[in-house]
């Protein structure tokens, strides 16, 4: 299963999937709206600058894309405010199954 959030307070979209064959685990991708420009790419998830899944033990794994930005305070802020965002959606998708 595979679903879109938007999380306007952060600026971020986040793409999320559950695979039924892949247990204990939620992928996803995200991406800031400031770096959305082109709007066929804005839906697909393996062109986002953050892709990652949370596992058992809510174990926060991601990986960057090859993008260039400038870290500024507010967008180091809003990752680390990601991080809770998906960890949430990890306890509220995931673990409430196990």
């Amino acid at each position: 299963m595979k679903y879109k959030k938007e999380y306007w307070n952060i600026g971020f979209r986040v793409i999320f999937e559950i695979a039924p064959h892949v247990k204990n685990t939620l992928t996803f991708a995200a991406h800031p709206y400031e770096q959305m420009m082109d709007t066929e790419l804005n839906s697909k998830p393996d062109a986002f600058l953050v892709q990652g899944r949370v596992v058992a033990g809510e174990k926060l794994e991601v990986g960057f894309r090859a993008f260039t930005m400038e870290m500024t305070p507010d967008f180091h802020r809003r990752l680390g405010e990601l991080y809770e965002v998906v960890k949430t959606e990890y306890r509220n998708t995931i673990f409430k199954k196990v």
